[in-house]
């Protein structure tokens, strides 16, 4: 290849037919299976969510000035954290589409920073999936993730069973359409870039059926916050250890003065490069001849 391609920065793009050609329908499976996935979520978030389906704004905020605290129940951070980021979303979206000039500003305001184990590529506005800036940006991603994967493997330690659990999740952003994509390490230094077959849209005027798309979306944030909680917690950063007992500290103490067997490693993994240019052959200069 003579020009630049996600293949020199050992990145498989899983919607690259190209690639794809290249192997066996058993090779491509083995090759791009989803080994981490995107977790579910939880019976009662999904509850949660259900109550602010309405079919008017009226409605809405109604609901979402009612509390999802049962009676007499006190608020407590470790159980009701993820009811409040819902009730908060929802109530923050109700106050948009009653000021439906806001939200269209909100939605509009370029958003392009990056994030410690995440990216959001974005743009003002959205014109399909071949308009230009969508595919530059869809281009630009797969190695931005990928960087932040080698991060997250440095701070691993390139310890195997560690980076085999780690994968970085992206945003492509652009107007009110939003995408979802995630990478992962497949084996050696080559890594799986996917993008979540479903897109969302966020509507600035209100409808039942707007209400449930962004509802929809409100699901795969959350989806994609889990993927950062089990990072985080791959990596020691934020232990889920409060309800430790005296017992599991002592085995751990146990353990850590026993001799264990070491630790498998990533060996060698490569960072992007960028595809070498051909050099251009100088055409030789004619020589005119000078008229006697």
């Amino acid at each position: 290849m003579d020009y630049e391609h996600h293949a020199h920065s050992y990145i498989v793009d899983f919607d690259d037919e190209n690639v794809k050609a290249l192997f066996t329908d058993e090779e491509w499976k083995e090759l791009t299976e989803d080994r981490i996935g995107v977790p579910s979520v939880p019976s009662d978030i999904v509850k949660e969510m259900a109550r602010y389906g309405k079919k008017t704004v009226e409605e809405l905020r109604i609901t979402v000035m009612t509390t999802y605290l049962k009676d007499k129940e006190r608020y407590d951070i470790c159980k009701h954290f993820n009811q409040e980021w819902v009730q908060m979303t929802m109530r923050t979206l109700c106050n948009l589409y009653e000021n439906e000039l806001t939200l269209r500003e909100q939605m509009h305001h370029r958003v392009d920073r990056k994030l410690e184990i995440g990216a959001i590529e974005a743009a003002r506005s959205f014109l399909g999936v071949s308009d230009r800036k969508y595919l530059l940006e869809a281009f630009k991603m797969p190695k931005t993730l990928r960087d932040m994967y080698t991060d997250l493997m440095i701070a691993a330690n390139y310890e195997q069973q560690k980076a085999d659990k780690l994968q970085v999740v992206g945003i492509i952003h652009l107007g009110t359409w939003i995408q979802f994509v995630r990478l992962w390490r497949a084996g050696g230094s080559i890594c799986i870039f996917r993008k979540d077959p479903r897109s969302f849209n966020v509507d600035s005027k209100f409808s039942k059926e707007a209400v449930k798309s962004f509802l929809k979306l409100l699901v795969a944030i959350y989806q994609h916050k889990l993927i950062i909680k089990d990072n985080l917690q791959v990596l020691d950063i934020r232990n889920n250890n409060d309800n430790e007992s005296q017992d599991d500290l002592e085995n751990e103490l146990m353990e850590a003065s026993q001799i264990s067997a070491p630790i498998s490693t990533v060996e060698f993994f490569a960072d992007n490069t960028k595809t070498p240019r051909k050099s251009k052959k100088k055409k030789p200069v004619k020589k005119r001849r000078l008229n006697n």
